[in-house]
C-alpha cells in the first residue's frame, strides 16, 4: 500500500488534470494515472516527492523540515529545469512529457501515457527470465538510440534497468521515469540508484557522463541474456572476478566494454557501442592494455558509406546541425 499519495480524485493545474490511482513510487517520486480533463485523455502524472526530505500535510502541499529546507528547494528547481530538458525532447525511445507545473509546493511532470508492460513484467513472465539473442538484439538499437538522443541534451538517466523500461503496445521500448536523471556531470549528496545497475562513480558519488548509462545497458544486456545480474560495482571493487566470457560475440566483447569499472575505459557514445556490436574484434580489451592504447572505433566513413537505419535521423555528427527538437533552451 503506498503512503503519502493524493487521494483519488484530486483535481491539479486550475481542475485540468484529475488523479485516478498510483501507478508507482520510488525515492523521488510518485507517479499516478491520472486524466487530463481538458483533452479527454488518459496521462501519467510524476509528482516530485523526495521521501527523504519532505512529508505531506492535510492539505496535500509538501513540508520539508527547517535543516531539509534548502536542499529540498534546490532539488525542486533542479527537477524542474530537468523536466524543461525532457519536454523538448521528441523521441519515439522517450516518455513524451506534455506539461510540467508547480502545485502543493513541489512540481508535477505529465507524460504520455503507455499502454503495455515493463520489460521487467515481461522477463518475469519468460520461463527462465532471459530473452534469445534476436530479442535482445531488437529492443539494443532502440534503447542506443534514445540514450544517444538524452545524452545530447547533456541528460543521463543513472536509474537504467528493466522496471524503467516500457514496452510500448507496438513492441518498441521506451524509457521512463527520469526521477533520478541528471543534466550535467554533477551528482548531489542526495541521490538514489539501484545497486545491481549502479556504475561506481554514481556509488560514489563522483562525476557522472554518458559512459553511466552505458554501464546500465550492459548490466541489462547481460540480464536478458543470462536471466542474472553481474555482481554489482561495490562486490567487483572488492574483489569479486566476474567476467562475461560465456556469452557470444558481439555481447561478451560489448557487455565487457560497458562494465569496465573505470569509467574512462567504457563506450563514450552510441556510435562507439555499435561499432562494437559491428566488429568486437577491434574492441577486444587485452589485460595488459592500458586505458589510454584501448582502440577507438573507425571513423564512420571508413565502416560504413552511409550510416544504418537506426542512426538516422537522431544519432548525428557532431559537426551536422542537430534537429529543431535538440535546440538549447530559450
Amino acid at each position: 500500500m503506498f503512503r503519502n499519495i493524493l487521494p483519488d480524485g484530486t483535481l491539479l493545474d486550475n481542475e485540468t488534470y484529475r488523479i485516478e490511482y498510483p501507478l508507482g513510487k520510488g525515492g523521488f517520486g510518485i507517479t499516478y494515472f491520472a486524466h487530463d480533463l481538458h483533452l479527454d485523455r488518459a496521462v501519467a502524472i510524476k509528482e516530485f516527492f523526495p521521501e527523504a526530505l519532505v512529508a505531506r500535510d492535510i492539505h496535500g502541499k509538501l513540508i520539508a523540515a527547517d535543516n531539509r529546507r534548502k536542499q529540498f528547494d534546490r532539488a525542486v528547481r533542479r527537477f524542474y529545469e530537468e523536466g524543461r530538458v525532457l519536454a523538448k525532447i521528441n523521441h519515439q525511445g522517450v516518455v513524451r512529457v506534455y506539461r510540467l507545473f508547480r502545485a502543493h509546493d513541489t512540481v508535477y511532470l505529465v507524460m504520455e501515457f503507455l499502454e503495455g508492460q515493463t520489460l521487467r513484467d515481461m522477463l518475469n513472465a519468460l520461463p527462465l527470465g532471459k530473452m534469445s539473442l534476436e530479442q535482445t538484439r531488437a529492443l539494443c538499437y532502440p534503447l542506443i538510440n534514445a540514450l544517444e538522443t538524452i545524452h545530447r541534451q547533456s541528460v543521463y538517466h543513472l536509474d537504467l534497468k528493466p522496471e524503467n523500461i516500457q514496452i510500448a503496445a507496438d513492441l518498441r521500448p521506451v524509457l521512463i521515469d527520469f526521477g533520478s536523471a541528471r543534466r550535467g556531470s554533477h551528482v548531489d549528496t542526495y541521490v538514489t540508484y539501484s545497486e545491481a545497475y549502479a556504475p561506481p562513480e554514481l556509488i560514489e558519488n563522483n562525476e557522472v557522463g554518458p559512459e553511466s548509462d552505458w554501464y546500465q545497458l550492459g548490466v541489462v544486456l547481460f540480464e536478458l541474456i543470462t536471466g542474472k545480474t553481474p555482481p554489482n560495482a561495490l562486490g567487483r571493487r572488492a574483489g569479486i572476478t566476474w567476467s562475461p566470457h560465456a556469452l557470444d560475440e558481439p555481447w561478451r566483447t560489448l557487455v565487457d566494454r560497458c562494465l569496465c569499472l573505470e569509467q574512462r575505459n567504457r563506450p563514450h557514445s552510441a556510435r562507439e557501442v555499435i561499432a562494437i556490436l559491428e566488429d568486437p574484434v577491434k574492441f577486444t580489451v587485452k589485460p595488459d592494455v592500458i586505458a589510454h592504447d584501448i582502440p577507438k572505433p573507425p571513423p564512420s566513413k571508413d565502416r560504413l558509406e552511409e550510416p544504418p537505419w537506426y542512426l538516422q535521423p537522431d544519432i548525428v555528427d557532431e559537426e551536422e546541425e542537430p534537429p529543431w527538437y535538440l535546440d538549447p533552451l530559450d
